[in-house]
């Protein structure tokens, strides 16, 4: 059996952010528990969002970056309803994590399902 996939969600201008979380979860890819992608799996001249959407749809963890550029990003239009929608009828973990301070609770679908609630 193959490791779970999981899935890393950011915005460009969250790039450290990322970084430092490829960081600390390459400890458990390297001992071959998990399978991290990140869109710089992306291969020069590939179809983007058709690699994008291959990787949602075979992972089994979501890690959302969330700042407020990722909230004013392209990204809530591309990747995080198909996140959600995979949440509901399949069961994918999601996790948001709050990378840089801003106005998460303002949004109705992010409030519910971050933990811990104190940030």
């Amino acid at each position: 059996m193959s490791e779970p996939t999981v899935f890393i969600s950011y915005s460009h201008h969250d790039e450290a952010e990322k970084n430092a979380l490829l960081a600390h979860l390459g400890v458990l890819q390297r001992a071959g528990l998990i399978d991290v992608w990140s869109d710089d799996r992306i291969g020069l001249g590939s179809d983007s969002q058709m690699e994008i959407n291959r990787a949602i749809d075979r992972a089994r963890v979501a890690i959302l970056l969330i700042s407020a550029n990722f909230l004013n990003s392209e990204k809530l239009e591309q990747e995080v309803p198909r996140l959600l929608e995979r949440r509901r009828g399949e069961g994918l973990v999601v996790f948001p994590i709050i990378a840089k301070q801003c106005a998460w609770r303002k949004v109705a679908w992010l409030a519910p399902i971050v933990r811990p609630r104190d940030e």
